[in-house]
């Protein structure tokens, strides 16, 4: 098989099954599956062969329910809890089972209209989900074919207020009841060709019986023509026609094959294989709300779509950071090229004119003019203004108290964007307290530091060097006496 299908379509009927696979809006390869041991393993073997694809089924079976009822109006929470107490008790004996929202309620009663639907013999789908639980393939939903038969009706221009939609599947006739546009009643009618010399007499009692099951319901009066649709993907009903006269009550019209090649866009090989390609080509149309999922299953489907999202959008972050990153890898490698050949051009700019200037009988005076340039520049990196520096070291030495600055001497560079100044000061008076006069000179070096600078003391005020002398009396102060200190300050990271 060719590429990865999107979807797995499945139609289901007692008669058997019919598969095919979706790839967007289009159908390929419809297959027919037997129900039996052989047409169970056929499909497990194409979802071996499609592991995490999923899976939608149509059942068209004889064992179905419609209940169509008018109920007060409600909203949010209110609405769900209603609508679910009622399904359970209108079909209490099957899990699969919806609820379908119809517009407002008929002329002369209150609330809104709901169509309450379900398998009531769900055997006919056990075999076929066995298979799929047992493959783990996530199932998207289970849908009944006549609600997808509604989605016919404005592709082919049906309008009619009431009208009787007829089409030929593999598990019989299928009859499905309209009124402005919404489904109201549907049956299949299982048709015994043998017990017919025509089986469209056969098909032709089936429609009548239905017309008189609706004049008893009182959903037709015996004046109405009932508007009757055939949908013959076939070209093999249109003598129905002739079997529904108009006297009977029928206004009868045939939907050929071309005209439902034409709507449904699909190959005409498909409808030549099977007629039930027709309901698996409206299963991407299939309305949510008549999904009969039960819960768990369809927690289970939801979990496998959010899984699918992270993944792809993993997938997409991943890939929106490899382009990002080879993006600028190239940008990177584009511009150091560029610089690459700025040098070249510069390094061939600067042989070309020593060569000029070779040629003019002038390159000593060329090589002596570069070196200038050289120098010039180096000059002119390290100068730089000591001002503020010294303002600033001389501002907070003089804000405290007894330190007198005998000298400041200032270095600095701008190629390496710092500058160093040599502090020398005395303690003033001093009386030779040693310790007051340590003290005074580790306040300043505080001082200095808040005001951003690294202090590196090379004197203290003693010295405590063994080759320095130590000279006076006890208890006696000499007047010649003084106690200076030497800083060495450092601020790096100046323009």
């Amino acid at each position: 098989m060719i590429g990865r299908p999107r979807r797995l379509l499945l139609y289901v009927s007692s008669a058997g099954a019919s598969c095919a696979f979706q790839d967007g809006q289009a159908l390929r390869e419809v297959r027919a599956l037997a129900a039996d041991a052989e047409g169970w393993e056929q499909l497990n073997r194409l979802i071996l062969a499609h592991p995490r694809v999923p899976l939608s089924i149509v059942v068209d079976s004889v064992e179905e329910l419609y209940r169509s009822e008018a109920l007060p109006r409600a909203w949010g929470r209110d609405r769900r809890d209603m609508l679910g107490r009622r399904l359970r008790q209108a079909l209490h004996q099957t899990p699969y089972r919806a609820v379908l929202r119809q517009g407002p309620a008929d002329p002369g009663q209150v609330g809104r209209r709901y169509l309450f639907m379900g398998l009531t013999a769900p055997e006919i789908l056990r075999p076929w989900l066995d298979v799929i639980r047992l493959r783990g393939a996530p199932l998207a939903g289970i849908w009944l074919a006549p609600l997808l038969s509604r989605t016919l009706l404005p592709r082919f221009g049906l309008t009619a207020a009431k009208l009787l939609l007829v089409s030929e599947q593999t598990g019989g006739l299928r009859l499905s009841y309209f009124e402005a546009g919404q489904l109201r009643f549907s049956r299949l009618a299982p048709v015994d060709s043998a017990l017919y010399e025509n089986p469209l007499e056969g098909y032709g009692e089936e429609i009548e019986r239905t017309r008189q099951f609706l004049l008893s319901q009182r959903l037709l009066t015996r004046e109405e023509l009932l508007p009757t649709y055939l949908v013959d993907p076939l070209d093999t009903l249109d003598e129905l026609r002739g079997i529904l006269p108009a006297s009977a009550g029928f206004r009868c019209e045939t939907i050929p094959r071309g005209r439902i090649l034409s709507e449904l866009r699909l190959p005409p090989g498909l409808l030549s294989e099977s007629s039930d390609a027709l309901f698996l080509a409206l299963l991407g149309d299939a309305p949510g709300e008549a999904n009969l999922l039960p819960e768990e299953l369809r927690r289970a489907y939801r979990h496998f779509r959010l899984r699918r999202w992270l993944y792809a959008g993993a997938a997409l972050c991943l890939s929106a950071t490899t382009l990002a990153s080879l993006a600028f890898l190239a940008d990177a490698w584009r511009h150091d090229r560029a610089a690459q050949a700025y040098r070249e051009q510069a390094v061939e700019a600067r042989r070309q004119a020593g060569a000029l200037l070779a040629r003019a009988g002038d390159a000593a005076r060329f090589a002596q003019v570069e070196a200038t340039v050289r120098a010039w520049r180096r000059v002119t990196d390290q100068a730089a203004d000591p001002a503020a520096a010294l303002s600033g070291v001389l501002a907070v030495c003089q804000a405290r108290p007894g330190i007198r600055v005998t000298k400041l001497d200032w270095t600095g560079q701008r190629s390496n964007t710092g500058e160093t100044v040599l502090a020398q000061g005395e303690v003033q008076p001093f009386l030779g307290d040693y310790q007051a006069a340590h003290q005074a000179v580790g306040e300043l070096v505080a001082a200095l530091e808040r005001a951003g600078w690294r202090v590196v003391v090379e004197r203290w005020p003693a010295d405590p060097a063994s080759s320095r002398d130590l000279r006076g009396e006890f208890g006696r102060v000499q007047g010649n006496q003084i106690a200076a200190f030497q800083l060495r300050l450092v601020r790096e990271g100046r323009p």
